[in-house]
Parts: C-alpha cells; structure tokens; sequence
C-alpha cells in the first residue's frame, strides 16, 4: 500500500524535530552549568554553544540572546514543578494539610536541583524581567489547601500566603544563605504558612 504524502511528511519532520527538542535540551543544561560554575558575570552565549556542542548560529536559531535561555531554564522548572505539584495535590486530600503544605515548600526549596548559583542567576533574571510571576503561580495552588475559604476573603489569603513562601525562599537565595538548606529553614517556614492557613 502506498504511503500518502502528509505520512511521509510527518516521518521526515519527527526526526527533525526530536534533533531540536535534543539541541535545546543540550543548550539549556550547558546554560544551567556554566551558570552554576560563573553566575551571570562569566555567561556568555559563545561559552553555552561551546559546553553544548553547537554552533553560536545553532544556538541563536533557538534563543535570540543569553536572557532568553536564562528565561526558558526558569519555564522548563517551572513545568518540572508544576508537574511534582500536580502530584502533591493528587495526594493532599490522604496526605493531609500538613504533609502537603511540607511537599510544597520542600518542593519550592529544592527547586533547580541543588543549584544555588544557577538559581540566584536565575532568580535575578526573572525579577528584573518578570517581577512575581513564581509567587503568582504558587498563588493558584494555596486555595487548594483551604477548603471551605471562597471569595474575596480567599484570594487574599492566597495572595499572602504563596508571598511569604516565595519571598522568603527568594531572599534565600538571593542572600546565598546557608540556611536555605536546613531542615530548621523547612520546618520554620511550614509553621508560617501552617499558623497563617489556621
């Protein structure tokens, strides 16, 4: 049987676009790399195609400048997190609101993998850029650990309560504070958000 043209189509853009799904994954993880090794100061888009393997046109076919693969490392955590959130709250309603308010700040704690200068590189970017936009996300998920608060009085209270998880974690890392990776810093800020949620 004869293959109709939109089949052989398809065969030859599959591997078309696996290669760039590769190329952007390669580019990305040497960006988060050269990140963690030099912060923002030692990052240049002739040193990301150099660790990734690619040529700078390559790279620039992808990303038009070193701000939008700082950008698009910050996207790709930010659906990982989505991800391992949609997780949590798969299993809030057995867990209970202790243990899912603990899942999602260890969550929000060990975001980019343990890579603290990758992430303050990262952080800054998207302030300069973006503001709040995790805080704002985070935000869509609190109401989830409140049942029964509807209204005006419940976005508020989201609005609040995914700040001071963000902005704490955030001043974390801006200020490299070791006590980012403690249990006490953990545990300290489940008691903030589980004493403001009562």
């Amino acid at each position: 049987m004869a293959r109709r043209p939109q089949d052989l189509d398809s065969e030859r853009r599959s591997p078309r676009q696996a290669r760039a799904r590769a190329t952007i994954a390669a580019i990305l993880e040497a960006a988060a790399r050269i990140l963690e090794e030099r912060g923002l100061d030692g990052f240049t888009t002739n040193h990301v195609a150099e660790r990734a393997g690619v040529g700078i046109a390559t790279l620039y076919q992808y990303f038009p400048d070193k701000e939008a693969i700082v950008l698009a490392i910050a996207e790709q955590e930010r659906d990982r997190l989505t991800e391992a959130l949609g997780q949590i709250l798969a299993r809030a309603s057995e867990a209970g609101r202790e243990a899912t308010v603990r899942a999602i700040v260890r969550m929000m704690v060990q975001a980019f993998e343990g890579r603290r200068r990758a992430r303050k590189a990262i952080v800054e970017t998207l302030m300069r850029r973006h503001g709040g936009a995790m805080a704002g996300w985070i935000a869509r998920v609190v109401p989830g650990l409140m049942p029964g608060m509807v209204g005006e009085a419940g976005a508020t209270r989201s609005f609040v309560v995914s700040r001071a998880i963000t902005g704490v974690v955030r001043s974390a890392v801006l200020e490299e504070s070791p006590l980012l990776e403690t249990p006490e810093f953990e545990d300290e800020l489940v008691r903030l958000v589980l004493r403001y949620l009562d």
